[in-house]
C-alpha cells in the first residue's frame, strides 16, 4: 500500500493491545521482512509503530515500557530517522470496561502524566493521542439528522463505538437522551420519507 501510494499516505501503525516492549519490535522485525521502509528520511516518512495501551493495567505499565523502548540502543537509532518522535496512544473503551469509569479516568490521567515525564528524561519528542470515539464521528460534531440524509456512514476515531462513557454523556441525563432519541427517529422518518430513499442505485439528493 505504501509504494502504491503517496509514501506519507502510511506513517503509523497502531499496535492494539499493546503490553510489552516486544509488542512494538514485533512490528519493525515484520515490516522489514515485508520489505517495508520503516525509518523515516526527508523524502519518505517510513512506518512507525505506535503502542496502543488499553487495559488498567497495560496504562499502567505504559510508561516503563516505553522507557525501556526507548532506551534501547537499535530503537534509539530507528527514532533518530523521526527527528526522535515518538506517538502513542491511550484507549479509553477497554480501560471502561477493564475498570470502570472513574478507574479508567484516573489510569488515563496517569498514564499521561508519566508519558511525559519518561519522554523528558528519554530525550523524546511524544505525541500522545486519545483513543476516545463516539457514534457519528463524534470529534467532528455532526449532526445525527444531517448524517442520515446525506447517507454517510457513521465513524469514529478508534474502536470506541459505544463506549461507557460516551453513551453515559449522551444518554445519563434524561432531557439529552431524550434529544438525541428524537434527533435519530426524526432523522431515519426523514431519510426513509426522500423520494431516493428506495432508490437501490443509492443516488443522492440535496439536503
Amino acid at each position: 500500500m505504501k509504494e502504491g501510494c503517496s509514501p506519507e499516505a502510511i506513517r503509523q501503525f497502531v499496535i492494539s493491545g499493546a503490553a510489552s516492549v516486544d509488542d512494538v519490535l514485533a512490528v519493525v522485525r515484520l515490516a522489514r521482512l515485508g520489505g517495508v521502509r520503516v525509518e523515516g528520511s526527508a523524502t519518505r516518512p517510513g512506518l512507525m509503530p505506535v503502542p496502543l495501551f488499553e487495559s488498567i493495567e497495560d496504562l499502567r505499565n505504559a510508561p516503563a515500557i516505553c522507557r525501556e523502548l526507548w532506551n534501547r540502543p537499535d530503537y534509539r537509532k530507528l527514532m533518530a530517522t523521526w527527528d526522535n518522535w515518538q506517538e502513542v496512544m491511550l484507549g479509553y473503551s477497554d480501560s471502561n470496561k477493564d475498570g470502570g469509569m472513574l478507574t479508567s479516568t484516573w489510569e488515563i490521567f496517569r498514564a499521561h502524566r508519566d508519558l511525559h515525564v519518561v519522554a523528558r528524561e528519554s530525550g523524546v519528542k511524544l505525541r500522545l493521542f486519545h483513543g476516545r470515539g463516539g457514534t457519528w464521528a463524534a470529534a467532528a460534531a455532526r449532526r445525527i439528522g444531517l448524517s442520515l440524509r446525506s447517507r454517510w456512514t457513521p465513524s469514529t476515531d478508534s474502536a470506541d463505538y459505544g463506549a461507557g462513557e460516551v453513551l453515559n454523556f449522551k444518554y445519563a441525563d434524561e432531557v439529552l437522551a431524550e434529544r438525541n432519541l428524537e434527533l435519530m427517529i426524526g432523522g431515519v422518518t426523514d431519510a426513509l420519507a426522500r423520494p431516493n430513499a428506495r432508490d437501490p442505485r443509492g443516488t443522492l439528493q440535496a439536503c
